[in-house]
């Protein structure tokens, strides 16, 4: 690489790290990293400074990087120029305990039974597939591999209950920290 094509790739690092500057000052002034201006920003950032640096022999144009920079700061704009300070002091008076949601006997239930009804789906799904629910407990890592190659050959039999398993499977996942979590703190 000559001087010039240097010179030009520092300059594009130095767009992408200015964009990685203006996530932190929107970060700073809206006092979250789950703004849309912080998340888009940090978003650029990455997808420009690796590539610049990891590749660094690539020739790469800075008015390009450029161009990336101004249109992230226009997008972030609206978030620096706006009063958020007074908007979160008052979300932060009227917010709630979130124990208030993720506790109580309802939760409980919602939570036990998506575990049975998850179970119960596995095993009948297993059953269909022509496993038998012994063999899933005395032998698990046989029944996978079969079960597993099974799959890869095309030879299981699609049901609604495999299907069901999954979508409650990862219901019960969305569920199981925050209700785990706030269970500790309830009071005995």
């Amino acid at each position: 690489m000559d001087e010039a094509t240097t010179l030009e790739k520092l300059l594009a690092i130095s767009f992408s790290l200015s964009i990685l500057g203006y996530a932190l000052i929107l970060k700073h002034k809206s006092r979250s990293w789950v703004t849309p201006g912080v998340i888009f920003a940090l978003f650029w950032f990455l997808f420009t400074f690796f590539p610049l640096t990891v590749m660094f022999n690539v020739p790469a144009s800075p008015w390009a990087t450029f161009f990336i920079a101004s249109c992230v700061f226009m997008f972030g704009l609206p978030g620096l120029a706006s009063g958020l300070s007074r908007t979160l002091e008052l979300n932060s008076r009227n917010k709630q305990d979130s124990l208030d949601y993720y506790s109580g006997p309802f939760m409980t239930f919602t939570f036990v039974s998506m575990q049975v009804i998850t179970l119960l789906c596995i095993l009948i799904n297993l059953s269909i597939q022509g496993f038998s629910p012994t063999d899933f407990v005395s032998d698990l890592f046989g029944t996978a591999n079969r079960y597993l190659a099974l799959r890869y050959s095309g030879q299981l039999d699609p049901n609604i209950y495999a299907q069901l398993g999954v979508a409650f499977k990862l219901h019960r996942c969305l569920l199981r920290r925050p209700y785990l979590e706030f269970k500790k703190k309830e009071p005995d």
